[in-house]
Parts: C-alpha cells; sequence; structure tokens
C-alpha cells in the first residue's frame, strides 16, 4: 500500500476546496447564496454555519476556504492518531464515520496523493557523446535533445538512461533513436513525442520513464493479457452480432476445437505481433483466436485489463 503524508493529503484537500469555491464564486470573489448551489454539500455546511454565527455576513471565497480547512483539521486531528506524519486508510474510513461529507472530501484527496504517488519514476538520463555541439533539457519526464550544425548527418548522439546506452542518429529531418529494443530494458518506457531537423540542426522530445518495484513485468502482463483475452471471447464475444453472423453461431467450445485456446496461448510470439510499452501500461497486439486481429492493454501497476479487442477483419 502507498503511504499518505498527511501533509501532502491536506494540500490535495485544499486543493480541492479551492477548486470548487472558486469554480463557484461570483466575479467579485463572494459566495453568494445562489452560489452556493454549485459547492460541494460540505463546503455548503461550513458557509451555511458562517452565516448562522453572524447574520448578514458577506462570505468571501478566500474566508470559505480557510473556515473549510480550519474544520477539516479540527475531525481529522480527532481521528488520526496512529501517527500524525500519516494518515491511513482506517483513519480515512473514521473520519468518513464522523463526517460522511468530509470523508468523501478526504477520501479523494487521499486517492490524489496515492495516484502520485504510484506513477512510474524518472531516470537519470545524460548526454555520452559527442561532447559538444548537444544539449539535453528536462521537464518533469520529458527530455528535449537538440543538436547543432557541428553534429554532422548521420552522426549518432549517445544517450545513458540509468547506464543504458541508446543511439539517435541525426538524419536531415530530425534525430531518431536506432536499435532501441535491444538497448532499453524492458522497465523502461521511451516514447518518441516529436523530432524536427534542418541545415542548422536537429532536435527530439522524449517521454522516457521507468517501472516502480513491483510492477508487472513484460512477461507478467502478457500472460494476464492471454487470460483476459481468454475470458472476453469466452464470456462476451462469441454472444456478438457480427461473431455470431461471420462464424455461423460458433460457441466458445467450437471456437476452442478450432484452436483458439492454443492461439491466444501462442498471442504476443508471433513475428508480426507488438508490444508497445506506454509510462503505465503494456499494449499487446496481434494475432489472437481464429487467426483475429487482437489487442489487450495491461496496467502495469496491477495487471488490470484496460481494453481488448477482437477484431473480425
Amino acid at each position: 500500500m502507498v503511504s499518505v503524508k498527511t501533509s501532502a493529503a491536506q494540500s490535495a484537500l485544499a486543493a480541492e476546496i479551492r477548486k470548487n469555491v472558486e469554480d463557484a464564486r461570483g466575479p467579485d470573489r463572494l459566495v453568494s447564496r445562489a452560489d452556493q448551489a454549485a459547492l460541494d454539500p460540505w463546503i455548503a455546511k461550513q458557509a451555511d454555519a458562517m452565516r448562522a454565527a453572524k447574520k448578514g455576513m458577506r462570505i468571501t471565497a478566500d474566508a470559505l476556504i480557510d473556515r473549510s480547512m480550519s474544520e477539516a483539521m479540527k475531525t481529522w486531528d480527532a481521528h488520526n492518531t496512529q501517527g500524525k506524519s500519516f494518515l491511513s486508510r482506517a483513519e480515512v474510513k473514521s473520519i468518513g464515520v464522523a463526517d460522511p461529507g468530509l470523508g468523501i472530501l478526504t477520501a479523494r484527496a487521499a486517492d490524489a496523493v496515492r495516484d502520485g504517488q504510484s506513477g512510474p519514476l524518472i531516470p537519470t538520463v545524460a548526454i555520452v557523446s559527442p561532447t559538444s555541439g548537444v544539449t539535453l533539457a528536462k521537464s518533469g519526464d520529458t527530455f528535449t535533445i537538440s543538436v547543432d550544425a557541428s553534429v554532422a548527418i548521420n552522426a549518432d548522439v549517445t544517450l545513458s538512461i540509468d547506464g543504458h546506452a541508446i543511439a539517435l542518429r541525426r538524419f536531415p529531418a530530425g534525430l531518431r533513436a536506432i536499435d532501441l529494443d535491444a538497448n532499453v530494458p524492458e522497465t523502461y518506457a521511451y516514447k518518441a513525442l516529436s523530432s524536427s531537423g534542418d541545415a542548422n540542426g536537429a532536435q527530439a522530445v522524449v517521454q522516457i520513464t521507468q517501472d516502480r518495484p513491483g510492477w508487472l513485468t513484460q512477461s507478467q502482463a502478457l500472460d494476464a493479457a492471454r487470460s483476459e483475452i481468454t475470458k472476453y471471447v469466452q464470456n462476451t464475444r462469441v454472444h456478438d452480432p457480427d461473431w455470431t453472423s461471420s462464424f455461423d453461431s460458433m460457441t466458445w467450445d467450437a471456437a476452442v476445437a478450432h484452436g483458439a485456446l492454443d492461439q491466444i496461448a501462442a498471442f504476443g510470439t508471433g513475428p508480426d505481433d507488438q508490444i508497445d510499452r506506454y509510462p503505465d501500461r503494456y499494449v499487446f497486439s496481434g494475432r489472437g483466436p481464429l487467426d483475429l486481429y487482437t489487442e489487450a492493454t495491461i496496467r502495469k501497476r496491477d495487471g488490470k485489463l484496460l481494453g481488448v479487442l477482437v477484431e473480425i477483419d
């Protein structure tokens, strides 16, 4: 389980409250009774409490945000008893029991933190050669490699990705990776976003990430894909109108008799089958049951099926 720092959850909660209030408020930065209709119910309750405490009070967006966070932290402090630095799932549940509206916002904030902490890692990328005429810029998981006119056409630029060397070759219209699959380990995802060039130089923008420890390997994800394809064809695809009309109402048992299980078992290993590695998922494509074009997308962190296609072509 990904730990949630209390400070990070507080920041996420504050961001959500601020966005909700800012979206609802009027142009004068006041939150009228009419504006309250667009507020989250729990935040609207805070506005009601402010009005009840002082008749005729004009509520500003900033005052409502401050009040909401102050009240939220009082409840958090009463239930965040297992260690103030971290907010556990049990504590989030306890907050929800005590105050269901705040519990929804708190769970959402904790999930936002977990999602942010459970994304791919960003590797260390550096220029190895040549030592001049090449620059590297980084923004998050996006890297921009630029060469000037001193780097000749067909010359290679060598990058190090956590110590793994890959070559980018300069072409007249840009930079392109050479033998990428052979040099980038399966636990990394490399995606070319753009490439451009002319006589004065060239540039490539690429996204590079590394899988977190414990994420599915490519082999494990392929096994998951085969299992999901089997369930999909058996439970859903054989009942679709285009399947029954194309295959004379072929049942799952009949498809198995025609070799469907063996073909699914071989999925991902054919000469034309393809495996695309993205930061958070694998996409497997190729020939599957009954030699039909098949795709399956598997999330790396937990093996969840994100999409499946068995196309009658």
